[in-house]
């Protein structure tokens, strides 16, 4: 929800369930409390509301005002509001303008930047700068404006400095979140000490296709008009004093409490700097024998504290609390105030101490504080006497990281913490754990387990399971791979145990990673939980018991049956037994019951579910059933891994009701089918007063339907014009439509595909939809509900639309189609074709076509190859790549090569074929150069969306102007497990067939790049005829060994001589769609931004074009960088060398071809053994060497197992090496091929891997020897 003052008067309450599942408004209560200063009576209007059910359909309300009333003291006069906004300018086309405000001298105001005019296209991003008189205004804050939809995500406003503001704004979703409307745009309050101009000195925007929209700007004033200041009001009820601070301070406020009850102390923050606090890491020292730790929360100055806050006990006494605004750019601290509340149980006085804190600001530089304790002052009831606590014992002395157990001593039949610490952590910390806890299972009965306070954000990043009895498996991840690792010694993991025996506690494995994913050798150490006396407690029976649950033999869900008192509540348990080893990855479960005895009340995850907020839901579908959904999420380490209760559900009881597991569905962590018995259990009424019986009121009967069925709505249409026919589903099933695969075709000569988009009924279609014409006469529709939980087809309604441009009468026939509901079963379905009957105009005659595929080759095994086709010169044509004989474990990840001789064939565009699921998202082609195109595909999902069936891997559109052999040069593919797949790789030509011969042009050429050394950005010189077109390569050389993570560039150039037509990412740039941006600021100025998203593995890692840019040319011009800066892999500063290029118009002096200056990987190719060449390169550091060799294959036979040897001329030692196996005897050294590369095709090659560590000097291999 969010609630913003769009002016005096007037207040806009926004609501959306995000989720479209489970957070909806279900009950009667409070929607919003808005507080007021009040100085007089006044009504409060409801002026107008919109309301939409769970379906989004519409819902009526009576809207109802209420009044203020002022009821005691003196009503103040009313006092004209010190601020009154001019008139707004006249505007026409779209403007963005300052509301020009009057205030008085010494008071705040707030000035609305408005948006006028908005495109009918929307605005999907803007960046604008304001500029005022820092001597005259003060920047207070800046808020979203009531026309921006989703602030916390969308909207950012920072005071770069006194006297600029920038305020960023982006529709995140790309999609639905975009500024559709007139209205305030931001709100930005100013301290007013004299007149100035607010102006808005540049401003870009977007529209919803991503293109520029030009705005007028039109600046503001903000004038002193006088007034005089209120006097202070003193608020009638004091807070306990807080001490008198100066400079920036963080103190516990004092407070007075009985001796046996709770009470809340305010940690609090004072004279918080303009900057803010981005970061705060603050532990809290009491005194355990007088206060009881209870519960710690965020307080009020605190932003999306879910995700930014996190307080922990680490042991009784010390608290620890950590705060980061985790998006480093709206959500830090800002103002004075409450900064954590903690609530303890009270039993003598205690000093409550800071005993130490750290803090940062935006700009992540430290800030030092004072820090002043408080106290709990013991002011009335009893004092408790004060326990012995339980210490632990003095931990290990340690060198070098070391994670070790801390002993403790408990009394048998207690519970005890027993911390798992980590000692020495390395500079470059901890970003990924993998631990392994034993103990005897006989002396120690596992509670729980908890992250410690080094473990920032950890319900994403920790994951703790008990694997069996006497095993635990702690799993850490920073899943930001940026700044949640772990940087500092401390508590790791507190593991609960009961105790009945002292019992070692042992780190029996573990592995670390650090901040470069490389691994950490680690010190393990074990502790002791001995057992120092006590009186072991008898067992004191609940006041209600559950009744005894079900005998059970293999896996089983039951409901457990319990007694309870009519009109009271109960808590049903749903619980699993005889898990199996495997786990339970995803469970689909309907709970029935008899509506009129039991009311459903709530449900919530039981204790074997991990992660719920995330992995768990729960709905009440209708009176009388209940639907239970689980999915780890993860898809590795938060299934379900032992007995326990899954969900506890509780009811309102009025009699005795039977609660059944009516139908449930289970999968294993790999996504098999697990079968379970299912039994019910009982509420039975055992005391109060049975409440009779309701009659339930009927729903009307629905309408009389004849099973599921998808059609094609007939439509008619003139010839020669476009038309749109719907793909309808009638008689949806109640269980829903999660995937669906429907090929439609029709008669192609009377049908001209143009085009085809989701219809109403499909939710979030970018990503689960997707339509492609295979070849002409057969299209090929999929869907898969994504999310696999709420993204399903639930309605009856147009499934696709599909345009057609045409020339006579076809059918439209769905000629196959499989559909799988929620549980992804399959369901079946009537499919009815319709008719495009021409009703006008005159009918084309049919035109055959040019271009006729040929017969594929017969292929055995799996075969990646080209299909040959016939086409007229002049002529486009469309060559189809196509795998046939996919492996059953499909295929995940491809990287393919295709080269052609652009001298006979031009290329046009490239596409995903059928076969490729999600196109936008997992598939990308490029063409490098002339004469080569990349294609690479891999399934983002990793789980469901890789290549099953043979079918059209890529259609590539090419202009004919001869003959060509089109060519897989290489390609590599991967399976569903990442292992490598081997794949027969086949030609296919183009064959001129008709039409005349066009005369081969002459290509224009770009001349030779400048000689660099380093990293360097160059524009590519390049040659060009007045009038034409030319594409200007932006290239990168030199690339470090570290790659290349970000990168925000500025072109320049001469818009007089060239107009700039389009730019588009380079062969270098993986997946351009969601890592690269390009944008003309202006006439004469490009912005090129670049940020692998992935933080990971789609960073640039090699020399190549960065971005080619297309100018219209009309004279000769420089083209430079004018600026630009680059980040690598660990977001550190990278320098390099830019230079400029020119486009010469009518020819030019061709440079002299440089010699590339390679960073510090120095190959080395050695002469041919045999059929064999042998390139060694390696990436020395002085002590050690990162080593990478290319065998290659120059015979014209495959080779079928491969031995290399050579000799070492120093003491260089191999470590570690990667896709093969090795031994080394001395300086000799033999390497041997591995299963998946053991066959070498001629002219491929292999390539293999090492690090090696030395002294001294590092000299090349000799005697190198492929066999």
């Amino acid at each position: 929800m969010t609630i913003n003052k769009e002016k005096d008067g007037i207040i806009r309450i926004l609501f959306l369930d995000d989720t479209l599942l489970n957070e909806y408004i279900s009950k009667d209560g409070v929607f919003a409390n808005i507080t007021f200063k009040v100085s007089g009576t006044s009504t409060v209007t409801i002026s107008k509301a919109t309301f939409g059910d769970r379906s989004l359909k519409p819902v009526s309300a009576t809207l109802t005002a209420g009044t203020v009333t002022v009821g005691g003291g003196t009503t103040q006069p009313t006092v004209p509001p010190t601020s009154q906004p001019t008139t707004g300018p006249i505007v026409t086309g779209f403007t963005a303008y300052v509301e020009s405000v009057t205030a008085s001298a010494g008071e705040q105001v707030v000035v609305p930047i408005k948006l006028a005019n908005v495109p009918s296209n929307g605005i999907t991003t803007a960046d604008m700068t304001i500029t005022y008189d820092a001597s005259k205004l003060e920047y207070v804050k800046g808020e979203a404006g009531s026309i921006v939809i989703n602030p916390s995500i969308n909207f950012a406003i920072n005071k770069e400095k006194d006297g600029i503001i920038r305020i960023l704004f982006l529709d995140d979703t790309l999609l639905n979140e975009y500024i559709s409307k007139d209205g305030v745009f931001a709100n930005i309050t100013f301290k007013v000490s004299g007149t100035s101009t607010v102006t808005i000195s540049k401003a870009t925007f977007g529209d919803r296709s991503l293109k520029p929209v030009s705005a007028t700007l039109t600046a503001g004033t903000v004038t002193v008009g006088g007034g005089t200041t209120q006097p202070t009001v003193p608020p009638t009820s004091q807070p306990t004093t807080g001490p008198i601070v100066t400079g920036f301070t963080a103190y516990v406020e004092s407070v007075t409490a009985s001796a046996g009850e709770q009470v809340v102390v305010p940690i609090k923050l004072a004279n918080v700097p303009s900057n803010g606090i981005t970061t705060a890491d603050m532990t809290i020292t009491y005194d355990a024998s007088k206060l009881e730790y209870v519960k710690g929360e965020a307080g009020s100055i605190v932003i999306n504290p879910s995700i930014n806050f996190a307080i922990n006990k680490e042991k009784d006494g010390i608290i620890r609390i950590l705060f980061l605004d985790d998006t480093l750019l709206n959500e830090y601290i800002s103002k004075d105030g409450v900064f954590a509340n903690i609530t303890f149980k009270v039993s003598g006085t205690s000093t409550v101490t800071i005993s130490k804190a750290t803090f940062g600001d935006r700009s992540l530089k430290p800030v030092s504080a004072t820090l002043t304790a408080g106290t709990v002052t013991v002011g009335g009831g009893t004092t408790q006497p004060t326990p012995t606590p339980t210490q632990p014992t003095t931990g290990p002395i340690v060198t070098g990281f070391t994670a070790y157990v801390e002993s403790v001593t408990a009394s048998a039949g207690e519970q005890v913490v027993v911390p798992i610490k980590l000692a020495n952590v390395p500079s470059n910390g901890i970003t990924t754990a993998d631990m392994t806890i034993t103990y005897d299972a006989s002396k120690l009965e596992y509670v729980k387990g908890e992250a410690g306070s080094i473990v920032i954000n950890p319900s994403i990043n920790f994951a703790i399971n008990k694997e069996k009895d006497g095993i635990i498996r702690i799993l850490f991840l920073d899943d930001t791979l940026l700044n949640e690792y772990i940087s500092k010694d401390g508590v790791f993991a507190n593991i609960t145990f009961k105790v009945s025996g002292t019992s070692t506690v042992t780190i029996s494995k573990a592995t670390f990673g650090d901040r470069s994913l490389k691994p950490v050798s680690a010190t393990l150490t074990a502790g002791t939980v001995t057992v120092g006396g006590g009186t072991t407690q008898p067992t004191v029976p609940p006041t209600s018991q559950p009744s005894t649950g079900p005998i059970v033999t293999g896996f089983t869900a039951y409901v457990e049956s319990v007694t309870a008192s009519a009109g009271e509540q109960v808590v049903v348990p749903i619980k699993l037994a005889n898990v199996p080893s495997n786990g339970i990855t995803t469970a689909d479960m309907t709970i029935t019951y008899d509506a009129s005895k039991l009311e459903y009340v709530k449900g919530e995850a039981g204790s074997i579910v991990i992660n719920p907020s995330i992995n768990f839901a729960i709905n009440k579908e209708k009176d009388g059933i209940i639907r239970i959904l689980f999915l780890d999420d993860t898809l590795l380490n938060e299934y379900i891994s032992k007995d326990g209760v899954f969900a506890n559900i509780t009811f309102k009881v009025s009699g005795t009701s039977t609660v059944t597991i009516s139908k449930a569905t289970f999968g294993d962590r790999s996504l098999k089918p697990v079968s379970a018995t299912l039994t019910a259990g009982t509420v039975t009424v055992g005391g109060g007063t049975t409440q009779p019986t309701p009659t339930p009121t009927q729903p009307t009967t629905g309408p009389i339907v004849t099973g599921f069925t998808a059609y094609v709505e007939s439509v008619t249409a003139s010839a020669g014009e476009q038309v749109v026919v719907p793909i309808k589903l009638a008689n949806v099933p109640s269980n829903g439509i999660t995937t669906a695969d429907m090929t439609i075709t029709y008669d192609a000569s009377k049908l001209e595909y143009v085009k085809g988009e989701a219809g109403s009924i499909v939710i979030n279609p970018s990503i689960n939809f997707a339509i492609n014409k295979e070849k002409d006469g057969i299209i090929r529709i999929l869907f898969l509900d994504d999310t696999l939980l709420n993204e399903y087809i639930s309605k009856d309604g147009v499934f696709a639309n599909i345009t057609f441009k045409v020339s006579g009468t076809s059918t439209v026939t769905i000629s196959k189609a499989t559909f799988g509901d929620r549980s992804l079963k399959p369901v079946s379905a009537t499919l009815t074709a319709g008719t495009v009957t021409v009703g006008g105009g005159t009918t084309q005659p049919t035109v055959p076509p040019t271009s006729q595929p040929t017969t594929g080759p017969i292929v055995t095994g799996f075969t990646a190859y080209v299909e040959s086709v016939t086409a007229s010169a002049g002529e486009q044509v469309v060559v189809p790549i196509k795998l046939a004989n996919v492996p059953s474990n499909g295929i995940t990840t491809a990287d393919m090569t295709i080269t052609y001789d652009a001298s006979k064939l031009e290329y046009v565009k490239g596409e995903a074929g059928s076969i490729v699921i999600n196109p936008s998202i997992n598939f990308a082609i490029n063409k490098e150069k002339d004469g080569i195109i990349r294609i690479l595909f891999l399934d983002d999902t990793l789980l469901n969306e890789y290549i099953s069936k043979d079918g059209v891997f890529a259609n590539i559109t090419f202009k004919v102007s001869g003959t060509s052999t089109v060519t897989i040069s290489k390609a590599t593919f991967g399976d569903r497990s990442l292992k490598p797949v081997s794949a027969t790789l086949t030609a296919g030509t183009v064959t001129v067939g008709g039409g005349t011969t066009q005369p081969t042009p002459t290509p224009t050429q770009p001349t030779t790049g400048p000689i660099v050394t380093g990293f360097t950005a160059y524009v590519e010189s390049v040659t060009a005829s007045a009038g034409e077109q030319v594409v200007v390569p932006i290239k990168l050389a030199n690339v470090p060994s570290n790659g290349i993570t970000t990168a925000d560039m500025t072109i320049t150039y001469d818009a007089s001589k060239l107009e700039y037509v389009k730019g588009e990412a380079g062969s270098i740039v993986i997946n351009p769609s969601i890592n690269f941006a390009i944008n003309k600021e202006k006439d004469g100025i490009i912005r090129i931004l670049f940020l692998d998203d992935t933080l990971l593995n789609e960073y640039i890692s090699k020399d190549g074009v960065f971005a080619n840019i297309t100018f219209k040319v009309s004279g000769t011009s420089t083209v430079t960088i004018s600026k630009a800066t680059f980040g690598d892999r660990s977001l550190k500063p990278v320098s390099a060398t830019l230079t400029a290029g020119t486009v010469t118009v009518g020819g030019g002096t061709t440079q002299p071809t440089p010699t590339p200056t390679q960073p510090t990987t120095q190959p080395t190719t050695q002469p041919q053994t045999g059929n064999f060449s042998v390139k060694y390169s390696q990436n020395s550091w002085g002590t050690g060497a990162t080593v990478s060799i290319e065998i290659k294959n120059n015979g014209s036979t495959a080779v079928n197992g491969w031995t290399l040897s050579f000799d070492f001329p120093g003491n260089q030692k191999i470590t570690n090496a990667w896709n093969c196996t090795y031994t080394q005897n001395g300086n000799a050294v033999s390497i041997s091929n591995v299963d998946y590369n053991g066959t070498i095709p001629p002219g491929g090659s292999v390539v293999i891997g090492f690090n090696i560590s030395y002294s001294g000097t590092n000299a090349e291999p000799t005697n190198f020897i492929v066999k």
